[in-house]
């Protein structure tokens, strides 16, 4: 992730709106963080066909779109084992997403921070949590799974507070960064903290990055590079709504799935067909 400048005024009015959220009813908060991770949160995946080399594109959709069957398909079949996968993998994802071009880093931190995106929701709202769980798996095993929670959450902040009190950089983003997004995902209601803390400490910084990436020389070029891509990724999304609904799924189940859906294959598959991370092997094409 590369290191960029204290939250700007857009990224306050996003914390602000989440202030709002906050105190609106359960379905109101899931609305907020589905806006904020679809409209914030997507671009910086919708760029992943991009960055492959083009001779490596077809095996690359290939094996994306396999993927996401294959995600949808355990969502209907086993509903807590891709929960529970889906956490862990997005724990790690966020914690190392970027690390090989910001070595200076403190490692630990980057760990506990990614922990924090994922289980830090529950250490002041577990039972929040597990309710939104239920809606998943049996309450009893939503409350274990809050609960487990709340353990890694406390145990991930120690490493953060540390490179916090000693001014290490984790992951690229500021330090006024990660107070900021740390703050919202542990005080905000899950739904709402989760989405905060997801734009701010790793969407907005890949995005930049795959900005970087691509030559693009504003936000607006990045767009328009990765609008057929992102197109087809709200199209995936009207999908899984549209399978989803018709055997009934909870909104809150439904959300879990339609992120997990687009965002395991950017988690598994495009590491694995991008040969480098920047030159122009991963460009051309």
């Amino acid at each position: 992730m590369i290191a960029g400048r204290a939250p700007s005024w857009r990224w306050g009015a996003l914390i602000a709106a989440g202030m709002v959220a906050s105190v609106l009813p359960v379905p109101g908060q899931l609305v907020f963080a589905a806006g904020a991770v679809a409209v914030l949160g997507l671009p910086h995946g919708a760029s992943d066909l991009a960055v492959v080399p083009g001779p490596r594109r077809v095996s690359f959709l290939l094996a994306y779109g396999l993927v996401i069957l294959a995600v949808l398909g355990l969502w209907l079949m086993a509903p807590p084992i891709a929960l529970v996968g889906f956490l862990v993998l997005s724990a790690v994802h966020f914690a190392i997403d970027g690390r090989d071009v910001d070595l200076a880093s403190d490692r630990n931190a980057g760990w506990g921070l990614g922990a924090l995106l994922v289980a830090g929701p529950a250490l002041l709202h577990r039972q929040a949590l597990s309710g939104l769980f239920a809606s998943v798996v049996q309450p009893e095993a939503a409350t274990m799974l809050a609960g487990a929670m709340q353990v890694v959450a406390i145990v991930a902040l120690v490493p953060v507070i540390r490179a916090l009190m000693a001014d290490r950089p984790i992951t690229g983003s500021s330090r006024v960064e990660v107070i900021v997004g740390l703050a919202a995902t542990l005080i905000l209601p899950p739904l709402v903290g989760f989405a905060c803390g997801f734009v701010l400490l790793h969407a907005r910084g890949q995005t930049l990055e795959r900005q970087r990436d691509l030559g693009c020389a504003s936000l607006r070029d990045y767009g328009h590079r990765i609008a057929p891509v992102l197109l087809g990724a709200v199209m995936v999304l009207a999908g899984v709504v549209l399978l989803f609904t018709r055997i009934a799924l909870d909104g809150t189940a439904m959300l879990f799935a339609c992120i997990a859906a687009l965002a395991v294959p950017h988690m598994l598959v495009t590491p694995l067909w991008r040969r480098e991370r920047y030159g122009n092997a991963v460009l051309a094409g």
